[in-house]
């Protein structure tokens, strides 16, 4: 069986940003850490339209979405949608 060198090479850059997301969490604390990295992660899994809504202040208006994705859980009878969100 041979090695996965590309995975290998790739894992010193995940401990780097683990090492990095762990000091600020401690210096800054949880709350304001996410955000520095959200949209850089996002963006490294490919995503291109991020939005951040912001931080756990903001819980209570995107717990309002649970509503409606039990409605069409129901209506498809399967968890395999997603929601789009279209800027203006």
């Amino acid at each position: 069986m041979r090695p996965d060198f590309a995975a290998a090479s790739r894992l010193p850059a995940y401990r780097a940003l683990a090492v990095t997301v762990v000091t600020l969490a401690l210096a800054y604390g949880v709350w304001y850490a996410y955000s520095v990295f959200l949209v850089a992660l996002l963006r490294e899994f490919g995503w291109k339209s991020i939005i951040d809504m912001g931080d756990i202040s903001n819980a209570r208006a995107t717990e309002q979405l649970l509503p409606i994705w039990i409605r069409l859980f129901g209506m498809y009878g399967n968890p395999t949608f997603n929601f789009h969100i279209v800027r203006a």
